[in-house]
């Protein structure tokens, strides 16, 4: 990852993936001891290589929670304390049960992001 941030930076000094903004901007914005659910968790919480590392994140969280369509991704994510397969329209938990709540590129595969955001 190195060479590609530098090769980046060396075209474009001012560019900043994405991915790595995404873990600052959920540090600035995760009270201690948070309950969190993470929707969309899959493997990791983000996939940035700069920034705060996920078990930083993590440990943050009274409890962390991630869901996601995919039982054998979620499996791996060592991040978090429970995992759930659920879609993010249907969550299996109950109302005000979590403080923050995180989706990190998944908007762009909801069906219906009007249903999404009523169950958020």
């Amino acid at each position: 990852m190195e060479f590609y941030e530098k090769t980046i930076r060396g075209v474009i000094p001012d560019v900043e993936f994405h991915q790595n903004r995404y873990p600052r901007a959920l540090e600035s914005s995760l009270p201690a001891g948070a309950r969190w659910l993470d929707i969309g968790a899959g493997e990791h919480l983000h996939h940035g290589w700069l920034g705060t590392p996920e078990g930083d994140l993590a440990s943050r969280a009274s409890f962390l929670v991630g869901c996601d369509l995919c039982a054998e991704q979620i499996s791996r994510n060592a991040a978090l304390d429970a995992a759930l397969v659920a879609d993010g329209c249907r969550l299996p938990l109950k109302d005000a049960s979590v403080d923050v709540i995180s989706a990190n590129m998944v908007l762009e595969h909801v069906p219906s992001p009007r249903g999404f955001f009523s169950e958020v």
